[in-house]
């Protein structure tokens, strides 16, 4: 939905009056949302399934903004960050660690609420250092480079070059990737642990296989560059993952791997940050 022109104003224009009265919404995403979420919503307690909504209609309301192509003001630096907190679903990503089967939401609670803060900031920095390449460099589906993604609003309120911004952003997601990895590891629950250091594993490797971020584009590219090989171990790293079949209930798949011994952590991520987006940056001078 994030990458297709549409009028936010009309389609909400009667979205709270049809909400409170029980009436079905006008507009297709919102009628099929709210459809189909009891359906994930049964799986968790009040707090998480709070947590779930709010982040549906926080990444509703970040369409809504880039569809205006609104970069903020020269000066208002928590403007990108803001803007990328609504739209990257963190909520919703802290909050499926928890489901009911597995977690006691009140004995939780500080859990969820600290992994929650955690997987929004994680969240938002990983993916749009991963987006960049193709929301930033090549042309997306409508034939042109997107504008209004988290490097090129801190480039423009903060005046930064591209590479000078790129740069910044990749350290700020290995200190949140670090700072989450430290806050886990080793004074929580076996569900909060795990949770949070195979949602990081996870999340990288996503984005390394997931065709939307081209990553097969910059592996045939990096053999220009003398620090490419790095760049194609992690990659093949990535690709030889394991993953989870789409015919294995989800919650069951979680379970599962909640029970097995915790893989190694902190040294890997950063070097795979910092040696990746080191030379993913040399492009942009």
């Amino acid at each position: 939905m994030d990458d297709s022109p549409k009028d936010y104003h009309a389609d909400m224009a009667t979205f709270f009056s049809d909400l409170l009265d029980g009436n079905e919404q006008k507009t297709p995403y919102w009628r099929v949302m709210l459809g189909q979420i009891p359906n994930l919503l049964c799986h968790f307690d009040p707090y998480t399934q709070y947590n779930i909504f709010r982040s549906i209609t926080d990444y509703y309301q970040s369409c809504w903004i880039e569809a205006r192509e609104f970069n903020d003001y020269r000066g208002s630096d928590r403007y990108p960050t803001e803007l990328r907190r609504l739209g990257q679903l963190g909520a919703c990503m802290g909050s499926f660690m928890f489901p009911r089967t597995m977690s006691d939401e009140a004995g939780q609670f500080g859990n969820i609420t600290s992994a929650i803060v955690h997987t929004e900031t994680v969240g938002a920095l990983v993916n749009d250092l991963f987006s960049f390449y193709k929301e930033g460099v090549v042309a997306d589906v409508y034939g042109t480079a997107e504008r209004n993604n988290l490097v090129m609003n801190v480039c423009h309120v903060k005046g930064l070059s591209i590479k000078e911004d790129f740069d910044e952003i990749a350290a700020d997601a290995i200190r949140a990737v670090h700072k989450a990895q430290e806050v886990f590891d080793g004074s929580h629950s076996v569900v909060a642990e795990d949770g949070m250091h195979a949602f990081i594993r996870g999340y990288i490797r996503w984005h390394f296989c997931v065709q939307r971020y081209r990553m097969g584009e910059l592996y045939d590219a990096s053999y220009r560059f003398e620090n490419g090989r790095r760049f194609r171990e992690y990659c093949d790293m990535a690709w030889n993952a394991g993953g989870v079949f789409l015919d294995q209930p989800v919650f069951e798949a979680v379970e599962k791997r909640v029970s097995t011994r915790r893989q190694s952590k902190g040294s890997l991520l950063g070097s795979i940050f910092g040696p990746v987006w080191g030379w993913f940056g040399l492009s942009f001078h």
